[in-house]
């Protein structure tokens, strides 16, 4: 009897090994996986102000912006962008206005929210990277009809503040 419960002991751990070793398996080829569907930092960082960039004003100072005016570019934003030079950012254009609420999942870097209203500034928000402090969240004051993320630190040392005016 003895030797028919060991040879099951045995079975017990070579099947458990396995069961372990396909997890492992599983997890490393998703995590590939995920990162494979991600564009490249470098690329991403591109396309900030590429073909589909405008000018915005605000307090005098122009920022050359990409556009996101379609669902899944507002999931996107600027999720996996390396760098974002002083001048530059990401206009954020919604069809009705409404409350929002941004996250900054998979970003990389410092981001200043600009909540838009009416043409004017309705409010600001700082969202530090994802890897700083895990998600953090910003909710607009109230409804507004586009955001504007730019890069984090660049509101204060503008001095943009509710109610100045917004063109685009």
């Amino acid at each position: 009897m003895e030797g028919e419960e060991k040879k099951l002991q045995e079975k017990w751990w070579v099947a458990a090994l396995a069961l372990l070793a396909i997890c492992i398996v599983l997890f490393y080829g998703w995590r590939t996986a995920k990162q494979d569907r991600l564009p490249p930092p470098e690329r991403r960082a591109a396309a900030v102000g590429g073909s589909n960039s405008k000018s915005i004003s605000i307090k005098g100072r122009n920022i050359e912006i990409s556009i996101a005016d379609e669902p899944a570019e507002w999931v996107k934003g600027l999720q996996e962008v390396s760098s974002l030079t002083e001048g530059r950012g990401m206009l954020f254009l919604f069809p009705k206005a409404e409350e929002r609420i941004f996250w900054n999942k998979d970003v990389l870097i410092p981001l200043d929210i600009i909540w838009i209203r009416e043409g004017k500034v309705a409010g600001t928000d700082f969202l530090p990277p994802e890897v700083e402090g895990g998600i953090a969240l910003a909710k607009s004051p109230g409804a507004v009809s586009a955001v504007l993320e730019i890069s984090g630190g660049l509101a204060a040392k503008v001095g943009i503040k509710t109610g100045d005016k917004v063109e685009y």
